[in-house]
């Protein structure tokens, strides 16, 4: 796990994969906390960040989490998350993402744990083959001479059939 980053300067994160979280994490993080992280991954690829856990005050004016699109915080913002209800998955459009955290000097909570894991960049095509596990499915795909296809990035699934008889 990363060390948090809340002296001002954004703590830089060069990986394809690895965690984070906010100070002091599962404990309480303390007051007037200014956190920020800079994740970057290799070139070809894109960040994809997921919170393990998530659980603020019910205040979102003076605790949070803001994520932006880019290396740095003038980057697009792409959301601000606040409470307890754990944010979904969030992907950049480049290789980095910028993660800040403020807390305020009144109420404190546990925080974040948050995970991130490179993921190919949009346009980038991973090809293979895969084994069906199913029994029943592989006869009916068999018997009617039939190929499966899934597309993830149009996220559509089909098939192509001939009969044998």
């Amino acid at each position: 796990m990363h060390p948090t980053a809340c002296d001002g300067t954004p703590l830089l994160i060069e990986a394809t994969s690895g965690s984070f979280s906010s100070p002091n994490y599962p404990n309480d993080y303390g007051y007037n906390a200014n956190c920020s992280w800079r994740i970057t991954v290799p070139e070809g690829f894109r960040v994809q960040l997921k919170f393990d856990t998530f659980k603020f005050n019910d205040y979102c004016t003076y605790d949070r989490v803001e994520i932006l699109d880019g290396p740095n915080s003038n980057s697009p913002w792409i959301a601000r998350f606040c409470r307890s209800t754990k944010p979904r998955i969030l992907n950049s459009d480049g290789r980095s993402l910028y993660v800040k955290f403020q807390s305020d000097g009144v109420i404190s909570s546990m925080g974040f744990m948050a995970s991130f894991v490179a993921i190919p960049a949009r346009g980038t095509r991973n090809s293979g083959t895969a084994t069906m596990s199913n029994p029943l499915l592989t006869a009916i795909l068999s018997i009617w001479n039939c190929t499966l296809y899934i597309r993830s990035e149009e996220r559509r699934v089909g098939k192509e059939c001939r009969s044998r008889w």
